[in-house]
């Protein structure tokens, strides 16, 4: 019964060193995400940035001359358009990534409320599978014990029988 305990305890714990290395490897997950995600919006960042200079530079070729402003201000509508229109995909995909990120940020805190929550399940079992044992060792002890009990009763009404046999013949000597 002890090896079944022990064995239980030892999966038990074999199973809580299981899920706090899962969760280390969800933490770590985590922070290469997050360093990805911190990498991609800096690019995409300077890259704003240049298109912003781009238009700038544009913006102020157009006022050089008034027949290049008319001839350039219709290309150039058309390049910041462009530009705009990129500018804004990239702040979609900017958007779509965070939105991504706070997904995996849900999910990998669910996973450790979850892992928590079975951690503490699998320490109260342990706890209760400890308490088990001392109890069955207590038991087991009392039993022990009991044979020895048992004798020394047995010799108690022996002694008590052979004294109301001795009394009983005594009284029926002195009867007759």
């Amino acid at each position: 019964m002890e090896k079944d305990i022990d064995l239980k305890e030892k999966f038990l714990t074999s199973e809580v060193d299981s899920l706090l290395l899962e969760n280390k490897k969800h933490k770590e997950k985590l922070v290469v995400g997050e360093s990805l995600l911190n990498q991609i919006y800096l690019e995409k960042s300077l890259e704003v940035q240049n298109l912003q200079r781009e238009v700038a530079y544009l913006s102020e070729q157009i006022s050089v001359t008034h027949d290049e402003r008319e001839i350039k201000a219709s290309n150039t509508i058309l390049e910041v358009s462009s530009l705009h229109a990129n500018k804004f995909k990239l702040e979609s995909v900017h958007q779509d990534e965070q939105a991504k990120v706070k997904l995996f940020k849900t999910k990998i805190h669910g996973i450790q409320l979850e892992s928590g929550n079975k951690l503490q399940r699998l320490i109260t079992e342990l706890s209760a599978s400890k308490q088990n044992q001392e109890l069955l060792v207590a038991s087991h002890e009392k039993l022990k014990s009991l044979p020895d009990d048992v004798k020394v009763s047995e010799e108690r009404l022996k002694i008590t029988f052979n004294g109301l046999e001795l009394k009983l013949l005594a009284s029926m000597y002195e009867r007759k």
